[in-house]
């Protein structure tokens, strides 16, 4: 296994929050969608039903626990659960929100379609069902991985989008299969409305964290044993935010991850070049911070200087540098 996809392996076994939450939706989700109250047994069968997903019991009762203690759920004299009345009137709400946005990214996404294509109303229809079905497949299958196809790193070509199409294009009529497969790709050829980069974003979250609760232990063990082969060097970037130089909120996530890779094994190495580099760097912005001896916020100045990469080199996490 390359180093690539070893790396993005850990990046779904990191997500532990993004499970957490996906774990929540999926009950609140279920709970809206059932006809008739369910209890707590009933609810666990419902999930497997609905999406494909088994919770384990204690991690079930874990999250139902929470839930109740965050006001979201209650249990009624005859043990069923039912989604207190504030909390369903915001959670429909957001679930408009979510089919707006889902419209709007569609019709946005149909319309450049539409600039140089003459598109029948049928075929119309059969896109925007097919569009968030080709996303779901896409992104589940390649996880965290599908960032890439939405901050142009990588081509779609990498990523098998032409085959996916052609297999989501067979679940529609015949005559409209190859226009299918044809337009459902283009989708990451309109990154320039942010209505669509939004919508791709929502739905690659909601894919990692499907991704996140389905492992199964079998696997959880095989991966995370198999990280203990691996080696990562820890680049300049890397080492500003474990120094608390470039903001909290990034310490944090690189301290995490960092924890995630000395939990499993991973081992982590700094090379000479590195270290080199990170010397020139920090001489480098002592000297332009020296420049403003003034009583102004040091770090302010420090986070909004820009170097001639363009890197920021920020300082407002750590004011007393």
């Amino acid at each position: 296994m390359s180093t690539h996809k070893r790396v993005n392996q850990m990046a779904h076994l990191g997500q532990k929050q993004i499970s957490n939450n996906s774990c929540k939706a999926i009950i609140v989700d279920t709970i809206l969608e059932s006809i008739q109250p369910l209890n707590q047994i009933e609810l666990s069968k419902e999930i497997t039903e609905i999406f494909h997903v088994l919770i384990a019991e204690e991690r079930l009762n874990q999250i139902i626990a929470t839930l109740c203690e965050e006001n979201v759920i209650f249990f009624d004299e005859k043990n069923t659960i039912h989604i207190s009345p504030a909390m369903k009137a915001l959670f429909l709400k957001e679930r408009l929100q979510e089919n707006a946005l889902r419209t709007d990214a569609i019709n946005l996404w149909l319309s450049k379609i539409k600039t140089d294509n003459i598109i029948t109303q049928s075929l119309e229809g059969d896109l925007s069902q097919a569009l968030p079905i080709f996303l779901r497949t896409l992104f589940v299958k390649h996880g965290v991985s599908s960032f890439e196809l939405i901050s142009g790193r990588q081509f779609a070509v990498n990523f098998d989008v032409q085959q996916i199409a052609q297999n989501v294009s067979l679940q529609f009529c015949n005559e409209n299969q190859e226009e299918i497969t044809r337009f459902l790709p283009t989708i990451f050829q309109a990154l320039d409305e942010i209505k669509i980069i939004e919508y791709l974003t929502r739905s690659i979250e909601k894919a990692i964290g499907y991704i996140s609760e389905v492992i199964s232990e079998e696997s959880l063990a095989q991966i995370t044993k198999s990280l203990s082969d691996l080696t990562l060097y820890l680049d300049t970037n890397v080492l500003y935010r474990l120094l608390n130089l470039q903001g909290q909120s990034r310490f944090d996530s690189i301290r995490q991850t960092i924890d995630f890779c000395k939990k499993y094994g991973v081992k982590l190495r700094v090379s000479a070049q590195t270290k080199k580099e990170l010397t020139s760097r920090l001489k480098f912005d002592s000297k332009v911070l020296l420049q403003y001896p003034t009583q102004t916020n040091l770090a302010h100045v420090g986070y909004n200087y820009r170097s001639a990469d363009n890197s920021t080199f920020g300082w407002r996490g750590n004011q007393r540098a």
